[in-house]
């Protein structure tokens, strides 16, 4: 059965790719293709992850990113609010203002990939 579901979320990320980064409805984007841009997207240089500033109103669900003032830690953005990310799960929500200016940690692509309408699978302790 997990198989099945991974082959689902595949094809999912694939159609919102289509549609989110190429502009192509319908297209079947390969691996091959979207793995480079994928890591273009996640680094600036060897070893230093690419970030931008966003404001939080303008992030889709499934992003991940970090408050201002704070140099480590990461934040899930999920269903209107803020989950802190442990190694163990999801920890605290919270709520903060759609107009705070946020730190990205989720590579471009993946977030227009989001924005597009894929929804990522969570664990269940970001649902909570």
């Amino acid at each position: 059965m997990a198989v099945v579901a991974a082959v689902v979320a595949v094809a999912a990320f694939r159609a919102a790719w289509a549609v989110g980064v190429l502009g192509l409805p319908g297209a079947r984007p390969l691996v091959k293709e979207i793995d480079p841009v994928l890591h273009r997207d996640r680094l600036e240089a060897r070893g230093v992850q690419r970030r931008v500033l966003a404001r939080l109103g303008d992030l889709p669900d499934g992003v991940m990113l970090r408050l201002a003032g704070e140099e480590a830690g990461a934040w899930l953005k999920w269903r209107g609010r803020l989950r802190a990310w442990t190694a163990s799960g999801y920890g605290q929500s919270r709520s903060v203002p759609q107009a705070t200016e946020v730190t990205v940690l989720t590579p471009a692509c993946t977030v227009t990939v989001l924005a597009a309408g894929y929804v990522p699978e969570v664990h269940p302790t970001a649902v909570g």
